[in-house]
């Protein structure tokens, strides 16, 4: 049984079903998941379809006038390296595809959560109707 299971089913003796599988999406290990899901989800929003920062170059420096003297001089260059292989589709791509693999993960953990506490209420319930009908 997972651990988190056992703090969200012994809360309350009188526990119905449904409120067992309610408390089953505050257990730690669904929250964590959906955490997780959103966290990568605002990390793929903020990345960029460009693959490669851009450069900027600065070069300060000083030159001799023709008609004598000197004078200052600045070069400043930017330049942006594209991808026209697709990269940057790929990338997004890629994230969208850990996002999913995430809210898949974390669905699943909540399911499996939902049948474990399910099992656990039945067992519970049965004992106690067991007992019941003994006395």
């Amino acid at each position: 049984m997972p651990p988190g299971l056992l703090s969200v089913l012994a809360i309350a003796q009188a526990l119905t079903f449904s409120d067992a599988l309610v408390r089953v999406d505050q257990a730690p290990e669904v929250v964590t998941e959906a955490r997780v899901a959103e966290a990568r989800e605002q990390h793929a929003r903020r990345v960029s379809r460009m693959v490669h920062n851009p450069t900027l170059l600065v070069q300060p420096g000083a030159r001799a006038v023709a008609a004598g003297g000197t004078g200052a001089e600045l070069y400043v260059t930017l330049t942006q390296r594209l991808n026209l292989g697709g990269a940057g589709k790929a990338r997004k791509e890629s994230l969208s595809r850990e996002h999913e693999q995430d809210l898949l993960r974390a669905a699943l953990i909540r399911f499996e959560l939902r049948r474990a506490a399910a099992e656990t209420w039945l067992a519970r319930w049965s004992a106690q109707q067991i007992e019941h009908l003994a006395h």
